[in-house]
């Protein structure tokens, strides 16, 4: 029937949207805090993505999660599993949104800037959509819901792979930067320009173009530094 193929399609996009909140907010965690390994608290908040995942599989049996299951918004009749499972996911998202945005305004690093605010946009958007549709009363499509997480890859994709935002550990890096007074320049392992402060700049910076977020190697070439010597 309808309704069964409805189910299907809407059952195959819960284990993403399941895991997607509290992934959000290990995410902020590991990059704030430089974790290379994911610390055993974090195994915990699965849990409750994993019996979501269980209990919208066997929802017919029980209607824990829908007592009436529609693509309308407004035919949608809850179960009383959604106050779990909803609540969860606003703290994931908010703990982490809040989380970042507090490191954010503490650092004075542009490409830290730039990572957090599409990292925190990333988590803003299937908030707000999921709070519109919860709190707003107007019809909202069901598609909404795996919708809204596209923004949210694309940005995280954008920050992780354009922007090197797991490459790097700002708690540590800061740490070193705090014990320094000279002019410096801090590199990722792989030789990315992470961080320099103003005296580097007008030393080196400009002489060579060296800019954040590129390779020491591929800012500074062999012909510059022959026709920079004295």
């Amino acid at each position: 029937s309808n309704y069964d193929i409805m189910f299907f399609f809407f059952f195959a996009t819960q284990p993403g949207g399941s895991i997607s909140a509290p992934l959000y907010l290990c995410i902020a965690v590991s990059f704030i805090e430089g974790y290379e390994t994911m610390r055993k608290w974090m195994k915990y908040l699965f849990i409750i993505p994993i019996a979501t995942v269980l209990i919208v599989c066997t929802n017919p049996l029980h209607h824990l999660q829908y007592e009436v299951f529609s693509v309308i918004r407004s035919e949608i009749v809850f179960g009383p599993y959604i106050i779990i499972s909803g609540v969860f996911n606003y703290l994931c998202l908010i703990g982490a949104i809040i989380y970042m945005v507090r490191f954010t305004l503490k650092n004075k690093s542009n490409l830290y800037w730039k990572q957090c605010l599409l990292f925190t946009a990333s988590g803003l958007c299937p908030l707000l959509v999921s709070a519109y549709a919860t709190f707003s009363g107007k019809e909202i499509s069901i598609a909404a819901t795996p919708l809204r997480f596209m923004v949210t890859v694309l940005l995280n994709g954008i920050a992780i792979f354009r922007m090197h935002m797991l490459d790097i550990t700002p708690i540590a890096t800061q740490h070193i930067l705090d014990g320094i007074s000279d002019g410096y320049l801090v590199l990722s392992d792989n030789g990315l320009v992470l961080k320099f402060n103003d005296k580097f700049a007008s030393l080196f910076a400009q002489k060579y173009g060296i800019t954040e977020n590129r390779k020491l190697q591929d800012c500074i070439k062999k012909e510059d530094i022959a026709s920079h010597s004295p």
